[in-house]
This record gives structure tokens, sequence and C-alpha cells, in this order.
């Protein structure tokens, strides 16, 4: 009975996890140059150093210089669908209380900061990008889970195994066991005649040497 809200909680647990959906939204952010227009995102249940990991990869793919300070910086990214000028963009981490880890990351396209309202076509783009490296960094926070369970799982089944091993093998010590009392019965039933056929024979030989006696008594 008791296993039963514990099973409910964790599928509650991973029905809650399945119902977060990956959103890249327009936020203000601060960073080194100010308030500025960014783009950001959760990725889900991560870790701050594996995501600052990734994102400083995805970073330098932009084709920028990256650098890491008080914040990340990439200088003079291209990606061709956003237009042949090259951007900087300016970016921090941080984790998000009961979530994961929030990203932030603003485009400085050159004496404007990357929004919907003014650059819809790049916006587009670049909300794109953020939103492919969010999702594969949950898949992959997902997919180190499903690994560490199957983990667990594996250490369980062994564990069954072993607990199975020795049932079986108490269960023959057992059975070894029955058999032994069982043969010990039988010889105690045989021990037990042997013992009234043995005491007879001692009953006719003590008569044999009372008889003895007597005829010793007679010998004049």
């Amino acid at each position: 009975m008791k296993a039963f809200p514990l099973i409910a909680f964790v599928c509650l647990a991973s029905v809650a996890f399945a119902q977060k959906k990956i959103e890249v939204i327009e936020v203000k952010r601060v960073f080194s140059t100010g308030t500025q227009n960014a783009l950001s995102f959760v990725i889900y249940n991560g870790n701050l150093k594996d995501v600052s990991k990734a994102w400083e990869k995805q970073l330098k793919e932009l084709d920028g210089k990256v650098s890491n300070k008080k914040e990340y910086f990439a200088d003079n990214c291209l990606v061709k669908e956003m237009g042949s000028n090259s951007f900087d963009v300016y970016s921090n981490l941080e984790e998000s209380l009961g979530d994961g880890i929030r990203v932030y990351a603003a485009f400085d396209l050159g004496g404007a900061y990357l929004s919907l309202a003014s650059h819809s076509n790049q916006f587009t783009v670049a909300k794109n990008i953020l939103y492919t490296f969010a999702l594969e960094q949950n898949r992959a926070v997902v997919n180190a889970e499903i690994e560490s369970a199957n983990k667990v799982l594996s250490n369980k089944e062994a564990e069954l195994i072993l607990l199975a091993k020795t049932q079986t093998q108490l269960e023959e010590e057992i059975a070894e066991c029955v058999k032994k009392i069982e043969d010990s019965k039988t010889a105690i039933i045989g021990l037990g005649q042997s013992q009234v056929v043995k005491k007879s024979e001692i009953d006719a030989q003590k008569a044999v040497v009372v008889g003895l006696n007597e005829k010793l008594k007679a010998v004049n």
C-alpha cells in the first residue's frame, strides 16, 4: 500500500516535466553594455557547468571570437541567414529556481540590438538557432537522466538475480536438510527395532548365564 503514492508521485513528476514547453522569449536584460533587448530560454533540470560549456561551443559555431569574463561575448559573428553583416552576441546564464538554467542572449547588429519589432527576419533566424540549441540541450539532459535511470535499473535487476540465486541455494539446502531428516527418521525407526531385537538377545543370553551359574553350583 505504501508503494502506490510513490509510484503516483513519480508518474506525476514525469508528466510535469513533459509538459514544460521549450520557449524562446524576448526580454530586457542587463549586460555590460546596459539594459538591452535579448532572447531567453531555459534548459530544464540542466546544471550550470554543462550548459555553460555547451553554450560556449554554440557561440563558437557562429564564427565569432568568444571570450568569457563577466559575461560571454562573441565578437564578429556571421550567420548567412541573418545577412552579410557581422554581429556581436552578449550573453549570460543563471540558475533558474525550480527549473534549471536560463540563458540570456542579446544580438548587437551594429548600432541596434535585435528585436522582433525592428528585425523580424533576423529575429526569426536567431530565435530558431537558440530554439535548436535549447531543444538539443534539454534532450541531452533527459538522455543523461535515462542513462542514469538505466544504470539504477541494471543494478536492481542484478540485485534481483542475486536474491533469486540466494533463494535457490537456500531452498536446495533446505531440501538437503529435509532429506537428511527423513533419512534420520528412517534410521531411528531401524535403530528402535534393532534395540528391541538386541534386548531379546540380551534376555536370552542372561538366561544362558543364569543356567550356567546353576550348573556351576551343581558341580560337587
